[in-house]
């Protein structure tokens, strides 16, 4: 199970709520309180884990699900775009110091 990504005040946490395929999740939880502010559902054709971490950065959640590279709106969890070519395998971020 990917871990949680937190940034601007938000713990965005991948989730598989059972094991059938198209069930992949994104949800992005409040810091403070741990509402659940949004959440979003992927178009997967696989079962399990989602095993990848999401990353944030310059106003957008990235995540990759089967291939394909998801950019969604960190405040509100809409999809702004993805990648067509299903060959995105992994995001991978630095965090910045201070």
């Amino acid at each position: 199970m990917a871990p949680p990504t937190v940034s601007s005040g938000l713990v965005i946490v991948a989730d598989t709520p059972d094991t059938s395929p198209g069930r992949r999740q994104l949800h992005a939880l409040d810091r403070e309180n741990g509402d659940r502010l949004w959440s979003f559902q992927f178009n997967s054709r696989r079962q399990g884990f989602h095993s990848e971490q999401p990353l944030v950065h310059e106003d957008h959640v990235f995540s990759v699900t089967d291939g394909v590279l998801y950019a969604l709106d960190p405040r509100t969890g809409d999809e702004r775009w993805r990648s067509r070519d299903g060959n995105v395998t992994h995001v991978f971020g630095v965090a910045p110091h201070g």
